[in-house]
């Protein structure tokens, strides 16, 4: 069955093309629809444009270098659905690495695997140090992990600095369900991690946290290094949280408040011609506003990082 596509979606689909094009799409009732599009379908769609954000070099091993952070203290046995709350991370975190590009360094810390009780505030390990991604090993070490210790992250965020010394930056996700209890400072961990010499954005996935405070505290310890804390409650939401923490994103504003399009920092986007306020969805977000889209001139912004968070500025053309 042929028919041509109305004008609306042809805008819709090819704003902005001037030739025929062929488009096959399911239709659950009829199967599959051939639409047959003329120049004229799209004739007054908008113009595009195309931004892009990206690092500036020094910058760019922030999202090469991933070091992982799991909590397995005793409260990790918890019961959640038919599991407990570490079977749980232990197969989101299985799923996640499969996702991850293959160019990526990943490495690997757990605490509270080896020993209960105060003991366990030493109980730290990077069972895989930095270097190239394999999902099977990251899979396999972590399904041979027991829940036990207590929960000294404070200790192991200031760890990972030391782990990722030599990439000089990185960003860490770490999963926890519990708040600090092996009296490391919370107040004190990004600047400490700057004293290190190395750049790090820490992500923190609090999972089932016991109450406010946890909460309170580790928000504020993300947001300290320019990166995000995420709260989650069920297997989804973990899920959820630990694909958005490994990734940094920007996103388009329109004049009325609506946000338009998003995109990986590093990647393009292309956008309707006009006027937009261009916000990086770092720990504190950062933003510009009047970034001016056309179709004759690509706009680009760069993203640095300094020891008092990002900050973006006019770039190359993408």
């Amino acid at each position: 069955m042929r028919r041509e596509l109305p004008p609306d979606e042809g805008r819709a689909f090819f704003a902005g093309r001037d030739q025929p094009y062929k488009v096959e799409i399911l239709d659950d009732l009829a199967g599959p629809l051939e639409y047959a599009l003329r120049a004229d379908v799209v004739k007054g769609a908008p113009q595009m444009g195309q931004i892009r954000v990206d690092f500036v070099p020094e910058a760019k091993a922030i999202t090469r270098n991933l070091e992982i952070i799991l909590d397995a203290s005793g409260s990790m046995n918890a019961k959640l659905g038919g599991g407990t709350r570490f079977s749980v991370a232990k197969q989101v975190l299985a799923d996640l690495v499969k996702q991850l590009p293959p160019d990526i360094n990943v490495s690997l810390r757990v605490f509270g695997h080896r020993k209960g009780g105060p003991a366990s505030c030493q109980d730290s390990e990077l069972l895989i140090p930095p270097g190239p991604l394999n999902a099977a090993t990251v899979t396999a070490k972590v399904n041979a992990l027991r829940a036990r210790g207590e929960t000294p992250l404070v200790a192991n965020l200031l760890l990972a600095g030391t782990d990722l010394a030599k990439a000089k930056a990185g960003t860490v996700v770490a999963i926890t369900d519990g708040e600090e209890s092996c009296k490391g400072n919370v107040q004190t961990v990004a600047a400490q991690l700057r004293a290190q010499g190395v750049q790090l954005v820490v992500n923190i996935v609090g999972f089932n946290l016991p109450n406010a405070k946890a909460v309170a505290d580790w928000k504020s310890v993300a947001q300290s290094t320019g990166g995000r804390f995420f709260d989650a409650k069920t297997a989804g939401d973990l899920s959820a949280a630990l694909r958005e923490a490994v990734k940094l994103e920007y996103i388009a504003v329109d004049a009325a408040g609506k946000e338009v399009g998003k995109a990986r920092v590093g990647q393009n986007l292309r956008l309707p011609e006009g006027t937009y306020t261009i916000v990086v969805r770092a720990g504190q977000p950062v933003k510009v506003e009047g970034v001016k889209i056309s179709a004759e001139k690509p706009a680009a912004l760069v993203l640095r990082r300094s020891a008092s968070g990002w900050s973006l500025a006019p770039g190359e053309k993408p």
